[in-house]
């Protein structure tokens, strides 16, 4: 018995330099090359709809909320009662959307180098953001994460680094150095909480 595989196209995920997944695209909703990267949003046949940027996946709708609600509940928990919040990246819009659903939080930041992917993801990926974008609690701040922690002053009880991973060339890997993250340390209040996504240990044993 033979079997017939439909003709998709197929994105290829290298996860290490002997490990590659293969992800198999029905269709395509954006494709667009910033100043900073290039981006996908995607419809993948297992994953669902999903967000690829420069060749990683960064959420899928099967499990996204597993990935923003374990980065974030955890640490405003920890804090108790956090009342401005940091996000560093997070353009989906999906981190600020577990932020604020704390009833404690009066103010949320959230810093994204890159103003194209966050319209897209506003517009193509309500699912994720679920009208987070439209909370007057909300700012959105068009910078380099890195600038805006250097050329403001707040402080904040909660920060969250929601970034792409610390790619050579990428818009990020400076913030995954000991001096950013003193950097951060700085903007935190007394008792203030600091939480990043940190890739996977055993896919990227050597961390930057």
């Amino acid at each position: 018995m033979s079997l017939t595989y439909p003709a998709w196209h197929w994105i290829h995920e290298w996860s290490t330099p002997g490990t590659v997944h293969l992800h198999a695209v029905k269709s395509v909703y954006a494709f667009g090359r910033t100043k900073y990267q290039t981006y996908l949003v995607v419809e993948f046949d297992d994953l669902g709809k999903a967000l690829v940027i420069d060749g990683k996946v960064q959420s899928a709708a099967i499990d996204e909320f597993v990935y923003h609600e374990s980065l974030v509940q955890p640490a405003m928990l920890a804090h108790g009662s956090p009342r401005r919040v940091l996000i560093l990246g997070g353009g989906e819009g999906a981190t600020a959307r577990e932020a604020l659903r704390f009833p404690s939080v009066e103010r949320v930041v959230m810093v994204d180098i890159d103003e194209e992917i966050v319209r897209a993801c506003k517009e193509l990926l309500p699912e994720w953001h679920r009208g987070a974008f439209d909370d007057p609690r909300l700012q959105v701040v068009i910078d380099d994460a890195e600038h805006y922690l250097r050329s403001s002053s707040e402080r904040f009880d909660v920060i969250v680094a929601d970034l792409v991973d610390p790619q050579a060339g990428g818009p990020a890997w400076r913030l995954y150095t000991k001096e950013s993250y003193e950097l951060i340390k700085s903007r935190l209040n007394p008792g203030g909480v600091f939480v990043t996504q940190a890739t996977s240990p055993v896919l990227t044993p050597k961390v930057h």
